[in-house]
């Protein structure tokens, strides 16, 4: 492996923290967040249980694109590095997100009370949170990024993520694209700034670790390529590879299950308005080659 692991990764960086939105989001990147969160994770118990919490239904009563294919990709990355991690979804989201899951188990559930019954925080190493939306601060429901009430469609599971000056006895992630999902509340008064209607979709859960990317599905590949960097070892690179590269597949048993894409309400293979053969294969090349001259 190469030395330079810390510039690869900021290199990987540089990658996914675009706006191709023009959401006004290039304010809000967490430098090293790379890095950080994933010498975070590498750190926790691989013994206890990990959760990836996704499903975002802004439209249509059923989840977009974008979420679900970016945590499969996680999840599997993940159980290959040897942790024990799955799959976690409210009933909204559920044939999405199992469209998605290849050989990962997705685990459903509508109340976080009931979630931490069967599996209290102590028993919990982490939970990462992709595209998920978290509860407005303003009035504690669900907003998408035009500030529509999707409250009926999302269960109360970002409640699983601190509020201010809270703490949970398990590391939490938040992986975001617009200031309206799990974990941004570490950014609350920069989106009230900078994000159109800012005030208004802002939420007030936080996290550990942020990281916000262009589109979420990039803030999860740049996190499995820092992981499979970090930990350098080739046959862990070699499974990232081969399921960056089945994700076009992924994605089309998603809009099959009734998916779509979030900006544009199309169910076609694109995710927030951006065809997946074109910019997001584009983006999966570019993070490969940076992971390949890792070793």
């Amino acid at each position: 492996m190469t030395l330079n692991i810390n510039e690869k990764i900021a290199q990987i960086e540089s990658i996914i923290f675009t706006d191709p939105g023009n959401r006004g989001i290039s304010s809000l990147y967490q430098q090293n967040c790379l890095q950080i969160s994933s010498e975070k994770i590498l750190k926790t118990p691989k013994d206890k249980k990990s959760y990836i919490l996704t499903g975002f239904c802004c439209l249509n009563s059923s989840c977009e694109t974008d979420g679900p294919l970016g945590s499969s990709l996680l999840n599997s990355t993940l159980n290959n590095l040897g942790f024990n991690t799955f799959l976690l979804t409210d009933s909204y989201s559920e044939k999405v997100v199992k469209a998605s899951s290849k050989n990962n188990k997705v685990i459903i559930e509508n109340f976080y009370e009931k979630f931490l019954e069967k599996n209290p925080e102590n028993e919990i190493s982490f939970i990462i949170s992709c595209e998920r939306p978290g509860r407005s601060l303003k009035n504690k429901d669900y907003r998408t990024m035009k500030a529509n009430n999707i409250s009926h469609q999302n269960a109360n599971l970002d409640l699983l993520f601190p509020g201010e000056n809270e703490k949970k006895n398990y590391l939490t992630i938040g992986i975001c694209d617009g200031g309206n999902e799990c974990g941004c509340g570490n950014i609350y008064k920069e989106v009230q700034k900078t994000i159109n209607l800012g005030e208004e979709i802002c939420t007030d859960r936080f996290c550990d670790c942020l990281i916000m990317s262009g589109v979420s599905n990039w803030g999860a590949l740049g996190l499995c390529a820092s992981l499979v960097i970090l930990n350098g070892k080739k046959e862990n690179m070699e499974f990232f590879i081969e399921e960056c590269l089945s994700q076009r597949e992924l994605l089309q048993k998603m809009i099959d299950a009734g998916s779509y894409d979030g900006v544009t309400g199309k169910r076609e293979l694109s995710v927030d308005g951006m065809k997946f053969d074109k910019e997001h294969m584009d983006v999966i090349h570019k993070v490969i080659k940076v992971v390949k001259d890792c070793f």
